[in-house]
């Protein structure tokens, strides 16, 4: 429930901005729980679920955690991208069952590709507590089933550490596929 509720706060503070750009806002990992090390089950290596039809892969050498108890509802997992816990990637998702059309999103996001599913991107740049930050995020949907899953991929980064970063989010982005 901690982690639904760091979702829906950081999820308000990126998806309720400006059209001018995508955020004002930044999130840490610690506001979305991303970096929930030993926390529920781990994942490496390529990660499949069949209650959304997904599968992506994880990057080499990484463990994502769920963050919650192992008995709680899969909605994803996070990982550091640091040691500091600093820079981290997050992958939530979600059903929606009980409306036809997608979730609001700021006009300031751009379509990218993803198979199988409808994304768009968006970035904000800002300073957390003097340091330079870049929170990316790609905003996904699709129709599954009854019912419709939606999702995001944040990346957090400190914009010393961008561009390592935005490879392995990228190629985890790339990964993700909705057969």
């Amino acid at each position: 429930m901690k982690r639904f509720r760091s979702w829906l706060a950081a999820s308000i503070v990126l998806a309720s901005t400006s059209s001018s750009c995508f955020g004002e806002g930044l999130v840490t990992c610690k506001d979305l729980g991303a970096v929930s090390t030993g926390i529920g089950w781990p994942a490496r290596g390529k990660f499949s679920n069949e209650d959304y039809g997904f599968s992506v892969r994880v990057p080499r050498n990484i463990t994502a955690w769920s963050g919650v108890a192992k008995a709680a509802p899969f909605h994803g997992f996070g990982f550091s991208l640091d040691k500091t816990r600093h820079s981290c990637i997050d992958f939530y998702l979600e059903w929606r069952v009980d409306r036809d059309e997608p979730p609001s999103l700021s006009t300031g996001l751009k379509p990218i590709s993803m198979v199988g599913a409808t994304a768009n991107v968006g970035e904000t740049r800002g300073e957390i507590q003097g340091k330079p930050y870049l929170n990316r995020v790609v905003y996904f949907t699709r129709k599954h089933g009854k019912g419709f899953v939606d999702g995001r991929i944040s990346l957090i980064v400190a914009t010393q550490d961008e561009k390592r970063a935005r490879e392995i989010f990228d190629a985890f982005v790339r990964s993700l596929t909705f057969p």
